[in-house]
């Protein structure tokens, strides 16, 4: 066998090797879905708030406290927002029937003016076989058990972040003690690159998406909609998804203006129209202008990556999507061998790595 035939072989096999190693990586990462997404997301959101245990580390506050400082205020912010959900939910239970008659009323009235308008007969009642009482009874318990899931998430999060902050200060000297100066100073440019980028989206988008929640309670309060504040909460929290978060909130919200002012066109309208367009506003306008090109990523990567992500680790890989894509480009572009990925990855626009 010549030079040139066992080079062949030997990339082949390596590819496949490769092959094999990411297959198996993402049936791993799938199946432990319930420890790694919520350890990656308490890594994410450590760096957020890494720069504010250093400045209570600058005020001469010991590191442990300054943790439970931290943790403390997370939780504090945790119970309160448990709090609204749980007031909001309650009062969308007790609602609920009224929205489900002025249903009932608007399919009935559409099926009839459809039928006059084309002369054909009236159709069979779809809804009258429907035990609605069940179905919602089906979706409460499902929410429980979702919500039940959002705990034991949160639980881990706040181990593995106040562990997390632990250990940041001793990373770097044990890196310089494990490897080479070279490397070592490799992983650190690596390291702080992804801790500004990952640190400053995570930050950016959380204060976007709060403020979007306000505008649109805001807006729903103004115009009479009913729970203002449940749509708010859904609007900060499907922020955090890219694009289709945005999309979702405006089609949502549109859907209740129907319902609620039916047969009136004017204010389901207005109700979207003022909806999309502080979703353009705020996602389109505010938000890439303070991003700037820093994340520098395709448009079309992020709709990949937030599919791929989402199917992996659900709602929570939804999150996770940006953020872990960046710190791949980053990882990559420090590469000379991945540094064609990292190039395909971005933009096209800028040159920043």
């Amino acid at each position: 066998m010549d030079s040139n035939s066992f080079n062949k072989n030997n990339k082949a096999l390596h590819s496949l090797f490769v092959f094999i190693f990411l297959i198996a990586g993402i049936f791993f990462l799938k199946q432990s879905a319930t420890v790694f997404a919520p350890l990656v997301f308490a890594v994410m959101l450590s760096f957020m708030l890494f720069p504010v245990m250093k400045k209570l580390e600058d005020c001469r506050i010991p590191r442990t406290l300054a943790v439970v400082i931290i943790m403390v205020f997370l939780s504090i912010l945790l119970y309160f927002t448990v709090m609204i959900i749980q007031s909001s939910f309650n009062l969308f239970s007790t609602n609920y029937p009224r929205y489900l008659n002025q249903f009932r009323d608007i399919y009935y009235d559409l099926s009839n003016k459809v039928m006059d308008k084309f002369n054909l007969q009236t159709p069979p009642d779809i809804l009258a076989g429907i035990d609605w009482n069940r179905k919602v009874q089906d979706h409460v318990i499902s929410l429980s058990g979702t919500f039940g899931k959002l705990a034991s998430y949160t639980l881990l999060v706040f181990i593995f972040m106040f562990f997390l902050f632990l250990e940041y200060p001793y990373i770097t000297k044990k890196i310089y003690q494990a490897f080479s100066f070279r490397e070592a100073k490799k992983f650190t440019i690596i390291s702080a690159r992804i801790l500004k980028l990952v640190g400053r989206y995570f930050l950016i988008k959380t204060i976007i998406s709060l403020l979007t929640g306000v505008e649109v309670w805001f807006v729903l309060m103004v115009t009479g909609v009913d729970f203002p504040l449940i749509w708010g909460g859904i609007a900060f929290i499907l922020n955090f998804v890219p694009t289709i978060g945005s999309t979702v909130v405006v089609i949502l919200i549109s859907i209740q203006g129907i319902v609620q002012f039916y047969p009136s066109i004017f204010m389901p309208t207005l109700i979207f129209l003022l909806n999309l367009g502080i979703q353009q506003l705020m996602g389109n306008l505010i938000e890439p202008r303070i991003q700037g090109t820093n994340l520098n990523l395709s448009p079309v990567l992020i709709l990949i990556s937030l599919a791929f992500w989402a199917w992996l680790w659900g709602p929570l890989g939804a999150v996770l999507a940006v953020p872990i894509t960046v710190m791949l480009r980053v990882v990559l572009g420090y590469f000379d061998s991945t540094r064609f990925i990292s190039i395909l990855m971005s933009t096209g626009y800028s040159k920043k790595k």
